[in-house]
This record gives structure tokens, C-alpha cells and sequence, in this order.
């Protein structure tokens, strides 16, 4: 009796045991079909974290705790787990999972780690043991990474990922004729047991956590959607994917294809809005006859598209599936759902935050609950249900054996499996031979013909080709589909089989024929699937024309693009599309004009032209003649009856830029009624150019006057919409401000001023002749000062002395600190206009980081000494005035912002005319300025001395963008190379005593610096060392023989640092030398301590709000993760809250809502448990959300942009940044685009609290629901 193996052997690692206690039947708290009931299976204090389950082959549960497995057993049979054991743990299960579990006879395989991990001993009785992993690697533990992991019918491994799971081109692809070609996005991979042969069979998908097998071995996974799009053109609902072999679902980062592509997939059924996890198909006999076969899935809790925040309990979800032509259809019903208020008995409330679902031994489901334990449901319509044992009181049978193993429950399940090989074992006849007549049995119900190919499956490499020819024979349409999937996989040239059924009449068995031929690509095939490019059903046309992509586009190409059929003829082009192996432009072109010459053609057929048009643009417009044909058909059939061809109508005409759509899309917009089409068309607007003969003056009114509307109603009103909707409408309206400033602006009196649109027309005016007239009597009529500091952001941009000057003048009188602020900074931007005092005054006033940085640069770029300010605090500080409470506050300044110590050290040293001189190791990126103007020059020059002949002297070197370099007039290096430093031998150059290195930089547009380390040895082996500084001279007007005088002669300042703009350089020095930046603010501050003792004859002592302790990392994540109950000052978080600016992405305050570049908190201390928290917080790049990455953006010119890309054509980017600012550059400037790994998160953000500071914070997150 298998039940016998509940029983735990003698060696229990790591257990836990619990009370014992009878099921308490929960079903008034849930919502519920008649007969269904509901308890808790396991406590939280078994199941740890509650992420991924299943059960191995003895019934035993298996559940995820976060970074180990533990398995759990029923000892008295009561329906309650008692006890657990962890059973592995370690470096290759962490990562917030494991997220995919299988036990396959002594293996286990989990997804966790860095990929996909093979354990082996799992009937030892001790931990398992690490094999390896398998496969190439693969992100784990995130949201979107890899999950869900099981075996299929031919018993070969299958694992989905999200697309987050570090998936592109063939990066895990061993296998030559793979389905997909390229696997991207989420994707589908099949691999054998052993890690080996892999391949893709889906991809394009957004971040499905489940995947389902059904009897036919058809893949399905019910996929998110993107809750930050709702509401823009491109948003996609939840909905259920359909894995055909070979297929894309569409998903494009940003956004998704529409399912109406014809190089994609639809979903089979939309759900709306929904946060799917795992699932799985029910095959078993417990639950009422509707329920079998269907996909049940987890729906985790719903977060609100605006706020982020969770906006519903979860629910458990099933998809009751039925064949419908070459695919599926399906209808949804809710199994169980948490009623509002919902509470366990000890009075504890119900998240049912759903994770995974398992089908136990008897038939009853198991669902994990996020750090909530686990879940049983069950079914019973007795009016006193009696709750059934887990694991049955099985017996092996000893007659009947054949009909016993067509009969097995959930043969997908281990437990399945191993009575399979038990009845197997009892056999005294040959088991493959019965099943195979089995298989040909006409008289036999098609689902025991079905499942006896799937027992027999495993062995498909064995199975001779005369048994699969008899399959295609059946008169079963399903049994002839699984003789076609059969010969795929066996990957042989049984090329007449597949032939055969291509013409099968029935379209289910053309499509698993058509994706058969993509694992066995051959000519003799072509005809066939050419044939099927034009089949009645869009999945066998979609299958033939991904099975003719992996075929050489120049061996079908030629013929086949003569036939007349529009269906072929577009799929031809499609298939050398997706092949990357396209026809010659004028092939394609001459296949494209047949077609957009064809008046007949039906609705699809234009759909699928139009999608054509769109992939083969670049060679349509190269060729003026079909241009011309593509503009008619755009211009002359718009606007389409069709919704979907309009649609497409409408995109191709922005596409194609063609200034004659304007005025047909004015008037379709001003017709439409519906809001989101509204965009789609005003989209499409925003990038048609200005025509040769002007604008059509009456419709670019009517234009204005529509986009004035857009202020109020649906487009201003965020509620309810996707996070990102502000940045992709604002991206829309950036580009008509571009096209339209001069009428928006000669509407100037109807924008409201604080509004996306007044924003978009102002920032486009700054170049204009009059801009500062227009924009200082903007700021004059503002309603608030909110709208003034907007008026001064684009104000600080026109460079006259009316602009500065009326900024001074706003700053003398304006006492919002606010808007001083604001001014302050605008003021900063035009410093050579603005007198040093300005500077001074504001240091006292402010203490954020942005205004100190600012404020510090001006004061240092003003070049006097404090002697020459006229200037005096206007009150004292800590007692102190005149320049020691000068000097006393810039030393406070570099403790309270230690970012900002090169800047606050460049200004003292100018004011005090003071310059440092200490040994430094590390070295700084210095330069004249942080303008980044290409073309601009800097020379630089410092002493330094040398106590004796050296035995050795070498430079390290380089500089953005290119140098040359001189030790005591003499020429040691030069390089046009800054991304390759150089080393160089110098100690013929290097001499005892006085010495000087010079060096001329130049920068060629974007960031600019030079970084270099001088080393020298003497005869002892000690040695000396210069490294770059801001005790570097610099000039931008050498006098002849600077190479030899130094800052002897001439006008020489001081170098400003530039570390933090000039990233790239200081990162190429230390990737060349192979060291790390140093405590360079704490080196800085301890000399300027010094010199301020020396200078003034006391210490420095800050002010208490300035004198933090750094902790490590290790004692913050320690301290937050052993907090069992958070108990702090809640209004003291806040302020803590405040102060460290988590704010700013994450909302959690009143009137801040969460931006695209973080997460909402709310419910955080609910969800993650105190180690995940403490991850989250002390290391904020450990795991980083997909959607949370920004992107950095570099321009051709190496001007650099952080941020989120709300646009992305062949034409233009636009990025937005942090502060919600919005760039659109020309594609021609875009360099390059880097999805970034690190979180935008600082880290040691809490290093500086103390305990009960700590303690704090965490309450107030608490406090956020």
C-alpha cells in the first residue's frame, strides 16, 4: 500500500511539528459553488513564505517556504498537516520561491536560484543534494522571472518564464529546429530530464506564473496584464494564452501587439484586469463531472492600476475549456473567493493572497496562501460534509490492470505516476502492446484511446512508424492530432504521415500537422503548408506560415509569390519576416503592390495588408511608386468600416508620417466618441510633419481647440487609470507642443497653467524672441506657486539678462520656501549672471541636496574669496558668524550630504583660498565644468614632489574624450580612447624634487573628464602616490609652455569634480585596474576638520541633526529581519518617511501617488516577510521588479537619460525621467538604450537610524494599506 510511505523516516532534518487539530470548516467566509467547502490545511508556522507546491509520489506535500523546501505530512490522516521537515535549502533554492517544483522518481527540480536546479536522493530519508543546474542560466525569484516547471506527456520537462526570466535570441535554444527560433519575452521551453536538447515552443508572452497541461498535452498559462496601461491604446487584459507550438502572444515590453496581428496570437479568452499565479488542469474525479479538464488558477490579490495599492482579495479562478476549430475557447467561473471582512476564528483576517494550486492524491485541491499557510478545498454536497483523508488507503490491484491504468487520476501528478509503474509492475502481458491496442481500439471511448497514447507517450523514440501511420487513421479527429504531435516530436523524416494530415479535414489535426513540420523542416513539405496559408482557420494558417519560416526564404520565396491569393501572399512575407531572412526589396515591393492593387479583399485580408505594410515600411518607402500606392490606400479608404482595419488605418497614417492624413484624423477625432481611440488617433496626429504648403489653418484650430478640451475630463483625470497613463499622454502632448507650440501659445489665455498641456507648449517656447516677455507674464497671472516654480523650470532656460534678472527680483521678495527654492536653482543654471551672495545665502537657507549642490557650484564658479563677498549671515550659527560661521556651515553641509562633499569642498577651498593638500587613493574625475559641450577644452597642472630619484614611476589615464600628457614638459601619453585607460611606464620622465604633470583634455559632446593615478616607487620599494583632485589647477587660456610652467603662469583655477556626471570614466578606471571607489566624503571631511581646528582654533562639532552613525548593511538587515512584531512611532516614521525622500516614488503621503519608478508600499509589511523585507530596503538592486527598471538612454552625442521610455518608433524616444520630465530625441541621436539591473533605490538609506528610528519607519509602512 503506497499509504504506508506517509510514515517519516528515522532522520528528520530541520523538523517542525504543531499541535494537532481538527479541520474547521471555513465556508461562511468565502463565496462558494453548492457542495464546495473550505479550511485551512496548514498553518503559516509549517509553510514558511507559502510560494510553490506540489506532492511527491507518496501524497506528501511539498511547499516553498522562500529560500528552502519543506515537506508536509498528515501523521494521524486527519486532513490537517502536523508537521514538516526541510528537506533542501541553500544558495540553489533561494530567490523568493522556489517558484517551480517537480519530483520525478529520486529527482527533485526546482526553479530557483540562478535557473532551473537538479537535486538528487529524494527517497534517501536526508537532504537532498545539489547536482547542478541544467540548462543556461535564467533569473528566479522576481515576479516576472522563471516559474512554473512540470512533465509532460512525452515525459520531457517544461518550463515557462516570465519576461523578466533573462530570456533573448538563443540564449537556452540547444536544439537546431526548435519551434521558436528565438525565444523572447515569456516563453515556453521543452528540455530532456538529463538538461539537455532544449527547446522553445512558445514565446511572446508578459509574465504568465502558470502553466497548465491539459489530456492532449496542449499548453495554456493564464497571463498578467500590465495595470500601469490601462487606459492607453496598447493596454492588454489578463487573459489566457493558448501555447500552440511555435506561437508569439504579442507582448512587446511596452505594450502589446493587438490581437488582430497576423504574426501573433490572440488570447482565447480576455479576463480584464487580474494578477495571475499558478494553476493547473484538473484530471481527477472528486469534483462535480464540469470541473474536469478545466484550468484552475490562482488570481492574487489586484492591485489598483492608479496607486498601485491592493485593491480586492485573490480568488481561484477556472477555465473551462473546449476545442473550438485549430484552438480553444473558454468561459471563466470563480471557485472560491474571500467575502469582504473575511476572518479565520482566531479573529485574524483573510488575505487569500493565492500563490499556487495542487491537485491532492484524493482529488481535493491544495492552494498556497502568501505567508498564510496553505488552503484544502473539497467537495462534498452532503449536508454533513465529511472531510476526506489527503492520500487515500491505496491498494495495487492485481486484475484488471489494463483498464485500472487508463483510469489513473492526474497522471501528470507524481503520485499518478508511481501507481502507474506499481500496475505496470503487477503485469504479467506486454503493457506497451496492450496499450497500443489500446490506442487502435475503435470501440473504446476516445478518452481511454487518448490515455493510452499518453502512457505510451514517454517511449515516443520507440514507437514504431507503422503504429503512428494506423493512428492517423483513427476516425477520432483528437487521436489523429496526437499521431501528428507524435511525429514531430520523434523529429524523423516521416514526412509522408505529416503530408497526409495536413489535408486532414478537421483543422485541430492541420495545425499540430503544420507544427510538426517546424522540429522536421523540409522542400518536400513546402507545397503543403503554402496550401495551408490560406486554410479557413487562423491557427493552421498561423502554424504553416511558422513552420515555412523555418525553411531559407530564397527556396520557396520566388514561385510561390506569383499566386494570386492575398491570404499566401501575405503570410510569404511574414514567414521571411519572422525567418529574419527577407526577400529582396524589390521581390517584397512587387508582392506588396500586387496587394494593395487588389480590390477585393475582405476585412482580414486588409487587417493583415495593413500589419504587412507596417513590417515591410522601410522598402515601401524607398520605392515611389508603392509609396504612392500605400499613401491611396491609407488616405482614400479611410475611415475603414471595419473597427480593426481602422484602427491599423490610423497608426500606418503616423507611421508613414503623411502630412495629407491631417485633416481625415481631425475630423475622425472630433467625431470619435470613445476616449481611448481618442488617443490612439491624437497619437498618430503627433507625428505627422508639417506639410510642404503649410498647414490647413482651420483644422490645426479645430486641433487646438480639442487639445484645450484635453484639461479637463477624461485625459486630466488620472483616477482609475494605469500609473503610466500621465507619461504616455504627456509624451503625446510633448510632441504636438513641438508641432504647435505657436498656435497653443497664441491660445495662451485658455491653458490652464499647471495643466500637461501648458507644460508642453511652454517648454517649446524658450527659443522663441519674445519667450521671456511671454513667460514672466505667465508666472505674473499663475493661480498658485506650484504653477510659478513650473513657469521658472522653463523660464531658466532662456538665457537673457531679463529672465535672470526677473528671477533675482522674485527671489528678493518670494517667501514660499518652495518657490525660493525653485528660484534659487533657476538662478544657479545662469551663475556667471548672478553674484556669489545669492549662493551664499541660500546655503544658509536650504538643506536639501539639489540646492547645495547648486548653490556650492556657483559660489566656486564665482572664483572669489569670501574677503570680497560683501556679504554677512544674516543671523549666527551655533553661535558662530562672520567666515568661521561660513566655513562652520559648509563643513556642516558636507556631513549632513556626503554626495555633495566634492562641490561643498571646491567652494571652500575658493572662499578660504585654501587649497588642500593631503595624499588621496582615490581618484576623481575632474574637469572646467559640467556644462558637456562638444568641442570644449580644459588644460590642468600640478606639482608635486619627489623626495628622491624614483626606481619606478607609472601613470594610469584617460580622459573623456581624448588627452595628452606631459611630466616636466615632456610628452608621456596621449589616447582618443577613453573607454581603454592607459598604463604607462614614466620614471624616465619623473625626477627627485620639484616636479609637474600637465595634461590637455578635450571633450566631443557629453560627459567630460579626466581621471588619472600617478605612482612612484623609490629605491626602499615605498611608495608615493597623486591621484586627480580638485587640488588640480586648471586654465582654459595656457600661456606658451605650459607644459613647463604649470599654474605659475597665467590665469589658473581650481578643477571642479565631476565624478557623479562623468560616471563612465571613473567606472572605466576602476574596471582597468580592478579596485573600488573609496570614503572619499569621509577623507574630504576629516582634512577640512583639521584645517578648521588649525584655522579657528577649535574643533569642528556639528549640530545634532547633522551627526549620524553609519551601521553596516549586515546590522540594518539583521535588526529588520528579526522583528517578529513592529512596534515604533508611526507619526515618527512619517517624518523619518519624509526625510529620506522615499516619497518621491513610492507616494504613501497625502497628494503623492506612486510614480512609474516604484512600487506602491502599501501592504508591503503584510507581503514580504521580514527577511524579504529587509532585502527589499538594505538591498534594494537584490531583486528589481521588470516594470521598475529604468532605462538609460544614450545619445549619440553621450548625453545621458535615466529613465522610463514612453515612446519608442523608428523615428523617436521618449524618455521620462524621474520628475515626471519628458525628453523626445530623433532615433538618428539615440546611441544606445540599457535596461538598468540596480534598483533606482539608494542603498544605506537606513545606515544612518538608529534602532528605534528603525523600529519607526516600520511602523509607518505598517500603517499604509
Amino acid at each position: 500500500m503506497l499509504h504506508k510511505y506517509i510514515c517519516l523516516g528515522v532522520c528528520l532534518i530541520n523538523s517542525t511539528t504543531s499541535t494537532a487539530a481538527e479541520p474547521t470548516l471555513l465556508d461562511d467566509q468565502f463565496q462558494l459553488p453548492p457542495g464546495f467547502h473550505i479550511y485551512r490545511a496548514a498553518e503559516p508556522e509549517l509553510t514558511g513564505g507559502s510560494y510553490d507546491l506540489t506532492f511527491d509520489g507518496q501524497g506528501r506535500l511539498l511547499v516553498a517556504e522562500g529560500n528552502s523546501l519543506r515537506r508536509l505530512v498528515d501523521t494521524d490522516n486527519n486532513g490537517i498537516y502536523d508537521s514538516q521537515e526541510t528537506i533542501a535549502e541553500g544558495a540553489p533554492l533561494r530567490g523568493r520561491g522556489p517558484q517551480g517544483l517537480l519530483v520525478f522518481d529520486d529527482n527533485l527540480y526546482t526553479v530557483s536560484g540562478d535557473g532551473v536546479q537538479l537535486l538528487s536522493g529524494y527517497n534517501s530519508g536526508v537532504k537532498l543534494k545539489h547536482e547542478r543546474r541544467i540548462g543556461a542560466p535564467f533569473n528566479t525569484g522576481g515576479d516576472h522571472a522563471a516559474h512554473t516547471i512540470l512533465r509532460g506527456l512525452d515525459g520531457y520537462i517544461y518550463l515557462v518564464s516570465g519576461d523578466g526570466g533573462g530570456i533573448s535570441g538563443r540564449k537556452h535554444i540547444t536544439q537546431e529546429n526548435s519551434p521558436v527560433r528565438e525565444e523572447r519575452s515569456a516563453s515556453v521551453f521543452r528540455f530532456h530530464p538529463k538538461g539537455e536538447q532544449w527547446e522553445c515552443i512558445g514565446s511572446g508572452g508578459r509574465n504568465p506564473p502558470s502553466l497548465g497541461m491539459n489530456y492532449l498535452g496542449e499548453f495554456f498559462s493564464f497571463d498578467s496584464d500590465m495595470e500601469f496601461h490601462v487606459d492607453v491604446p496598447f493596454y492588454r487584459p489578463a487573459r489566457l494564452n493558448h501555447w500552440a507550438t511555435g506561437g508569439d502572444q504579442g507582448w512587446q515590453g511596452v505594450g502589446a501587439f493587438p490581437p488582430h496581428y497576423v504574426d501573433c496570437l490572440p488570447g482565447i479568452l480576455e479576463v480584464g484586469r487580474g494578477s495571475p499565479n499558478w494553476g493547473i488542469f484538473y484530471e481527477h474525479t472528486q469534483f462535480p463531472g464540469k470541473y474536469r479538464d478545466a484550468f484552475i488558477a490562482c488570481d492574487y490579490r489586484w492591485k489598483s492600476a492608479t496607486t498601485g495599492r491592493y485593491a480586492s482579495s485573490g480568488r481561484l479562478v477556472v477555465f473551462h475549456l473546449k476545442r473550438h476549430g485549430g484552438t480553444w475557447k473558454a468561459e471563466l467561473t470563480e471557485l472560491a473567493k474571500a467575502k469582504p471582512g473575511a476572518m479565520h476564528k482566531n479573529g485574524r483576517s483573510i488575505n487569500f493572497a493565492l500563490v499556487d494550486v495542487d491537485v491532492a492524491p484524493d482529488g481535493s485541491i491544495m492552494v498556497t496562501d502568501h505567508n498564510q499557510g496553505v488552503w484544502r478545498i473539497f467537495y462534498d454536497p452532503a449536508e454533513k460534509p465529511q472531510v476526506p483523508p489527503i492520500v487515500p488507503n491505496w491498494s495495487t490491484p492485481t486484475s484488471n490492470l489494463l483498464a485500472e491504468l487508463l483510469r489513473l487520476p492526474q497522471q501528470g501528478s507524481e503520485w499518478s505516476r508511481l501507481r502507474e509503474v506499481a500496475i505496470k509492475g503487477q503485469a504479467r502481458f506486454n503493457v506497451s502492446k496492450a496499450l497500443q491496442g489500446a490506442a487502435l481500439d475503435k470501440a473504446l471511448p476516445s478518452r481511454l484511446r487518448l490515455r493510452a497514447i499518453r502512457l505510451l507517450a514517454p517511449k515516443f523514440e520507440t514507437l514504431s512508424s507503422d503504429f503512428i501511420a494506423k493512428l492517423t487513421q483513427s476516425p477520432d479527429e483528437e487521436v489523429r492530432g496526437q499521431a501528428a504531435w507524435l511525429t514531430g516530436i520523434r523529429g524523423k523524416a516521416e514526412h509522408e504521415t505529416v503530408l497526409k494530415l495536413l489535408g486532414d479535414p478537421e483543422p485541430f489535426v492541420r495545425r499540430r500537422a503544420a507544427e510538426a513540420m517546424m522540429r522536421i523542416p523540409s522542400s518536400k513539405a513546402d507545397a503543403a503548408l503554402i496550401r495551408r496559408l490560406d486554410d479557413v482557420d487562423r491557427f493552421v494558417r498561423y502554424s504553416a506560415m511558422v513552420a515555412l519560416s523555418h525553411r531559407p526564404t530564397s527556396e520557396y520565396f520566388g514561385a510561390s509569390s506569383k499566386m494570386s491569393s492575398p491570404r499566401v501572399l501575405i503570410r510569404l512575407l511574414v514567414a521571411a519576416h519572422l525567418r529574419k531572412e527577407r526577400p529582396k526589396p524589390e521581390d517584397a515591393v512587387d508582392v506588396v503592390k500586387q496587394l494593395l492593387e487588389n480590390r477585393n479583399l475582405s476585412s482580414e485580408d486588409q487587417v493583415d495588408l495593413l500589419r504587412v505594410l507596417a513590417l515591410y515600411r522601410k522598402e515601401v518607402e524607398v520605392d515611389r511608386e508603392c509609396l504612392k500606392l500605400a499613401t491611396a490606400h491609407l488616405t482614400n479608404g479611410f475611415p475603414h468600416a471595419d473597427p480593426n482595419v481602422r484602427w491599423e488605418q490610423v497608426r500606418l497614417m503616423g507611421a508613414y508620417r503623411l502630412p495629407q492624413a491631417l485633416v481625415p484624423l481631425i475630423d475622425e477625432l472630433l467625431k470619435e466618441k470613445d476616449y481611448v481611440t481618442q488617443f490612439h488617433i491624437a497619437t498618430s496626429l503627433a507625428d505627422l510633419p508639417r506639410p510642404e504648403a503649410g498647414w490647413d489653418s482651420d483644422h490645426r484650430e479645430k486641433l487646438a481647440d480639442w487639445l484645450i478640451s484635453t484639461q479637463d475630463g477624461w485625459f486630466s483625470e488620472f483616477g482609475g487609470k494605469g500609473l503610466q497613463f500621465p507619461g504616455f499622454w504627456g509624451t503625446v502632448l510633448n510632441k504636438f507642443g513641438g508641432l504647435h507650440a505657436d498656435i497653443l501659445v497664441a491660445k495662451l489665455g485658455q491653458l490652464k497653467p499647471d495643466s500637461q498641456l501648458a507644460k508642453s507648449s511652454l517648454s517649446r517656447i524658450d527659443s522663441a524672441p519674445n519667450a521671456d516677455e511671454i513667460l514672466i507674464n505667465h508666472y505674473k497671472r499663475a493661480p498658485d506657486n506650484a504653477v510659478r516654480q513650473n513657469v521658472i523650470h522653463i523660464l531658466q532656460r532662456v538665457a537673457t539678462v531679463r529672465a535672470t534678472q526677473f528671477i533675482l527680483d522674485q527671489l528678493a521678495t518670494a517667501k514660499d520656501r518652495d518657490l525660493r527654492k525653485t528660484l534659487i536653482l533657476a538662478a544657479a543654471t545662469n551663475g556667471g549672471r548672478v553674484k556669489p551672495k545669492f549662493f551664499l545665502s541660500a546655503l544658509f537657507e536650504f538643506n536639501d541636496a539639489d540646492t547645495i549642490n547648486a548653490c556650492a557650484l556657483g559660489v566656486a564658479a564665482s572664483g572669489k574669496t569670501l574677503d570680497l563677498i560683501p556679504w554677512e549671515p544674516a543671523k549666527t550659527i551655533a553661535g558662530h558668524t562672520g567666515a568661521k560661521a561660513v566655513h562652520f556651515r559648509l563643513l556642516e553641509l558636507m556631513e549632513h550630504h556626503p554626495a555633495n562633499t566634492s562641490q561643498l569642498e571646491h567652494a571652500l577651498s575658493v572662499l578660504s583660498a585654501h587649497n588642500p593638500i593631503r595624499e588621496n587613493v582615490h581618484p576623481r574625475v575632474i574637469w572646467s565644468s559640467t556644462a558637456q559641450d562638444n568641442g570644449d577644452k580644459a588644460w590642468f597642472a600640478r606639482e608635486f614632489n619627489v623626495t628622491s630619484a624614483p626606481a619606478k614611476a607609472e601613470l594610469v589615464i584617460t580622459c573623456d574624450n581624448e588627452f595628452v600628457a606631459y611630466i616636466n614638459g615632456k610628452h608621456v601619453a596621449a589616447s582618443k580612447t577613453w573607454e581603454r585607460p592607459l598604463r604607462v611606464g614614466v620614471t624616465p620622465a619623473v625626477r627627485a624634487g620639484k616636479n609637474l604633470i600637465a595634461v590637455e583634455g578635450k571633450n566631443l559632446g557629453g560627459p567630460a573628464g579626466l581621471v588619472a593615478r600617478l605612482v612612484w616607487e623609490n629605491k626602499k620599494g615605498q611608495t608615493t602616490q597623486l591621484v586627480t583632485d580638485q587640488s588640480w589647477r586648471l586654465t582654459r587660456t595656457p600661456q606658451q609652455d605650459w607644459q613647463m610652467s604649470g599654474a605659475a603662469e597665467g590665469n589658473w583655477g581650481f578643477s571642479l569634480d565631476v565624478t557623479e556626471s562623468t560616471k563612465n570614466a571613473i567606472d572605466a578606471y576602476h574596471s582597468f585596474t580592478d579596485t573600488k571607489a573609496g570614503d572619499q566624503p569621509l577623507a574630504v571631511q576629516q582634512y577640512w576638520h583639521k584645517w578648521y581646528l588649525r584655522r579657528h582654533g577649535e574643533a569642528f562639532v556639528a549640530r545634532e541633526f547633522a551627526k549620524t552613525t553609519q551601521r553596516s548593511d549586515e546590522v540594518i538587515h539583521k535588526l529588520i529581519a528579526s522583528l517578529e512584531q513592529i512596534q515604533g512611532d508611526m507619526n515618527k516614521g512619517r517624518a523619518l518617511y519624509l526625510k529620506t525622500g522615499c516619497y518621491a516614488c513610492h507616494g504613501g503621503i497625502v497628494d503623492r501617488k506612486t510614480t512609474i519608478f516604484g512600487p506602491s508600499l502599501n501592504g508591503v509589511t503584510l507581503r514580504l516577510k521580514r527577511a524579504e523585507l529587509a532585502d527589499a530596503i538594505v538591498y534594494p538592486s537584490k531583486q528589481v521588479a521588470e516594470r521598475f527598471k529604468a532605462s538609460l538612454l544614450i545619445t549619440t552625442s553621450d548625453n545621458l537619460y535615466n529613465g522610463f521610455i514612453t515612446e519608442q518608433t523608428d523615428d523617436f524616444v521618449s524618455i521620462t525621467d524621474l520628475q515626471n520630465k519628458i525628453t523626445r530625441l530623433p532615433r538618428s541621436e539615440v546611441d544606445s538604450i540599457q535596461l538598468q539591473e540596480t534598483s533606482l533605490m539608494p542603498a544605506k538609506l537606513l545606515n544612518g537610524l538608529s534602532d528605534q528610528q528603525v523600529r519607526d519607519l516600520l511602523a509607518f509602512l505598517k500603517s499604509l494599506k
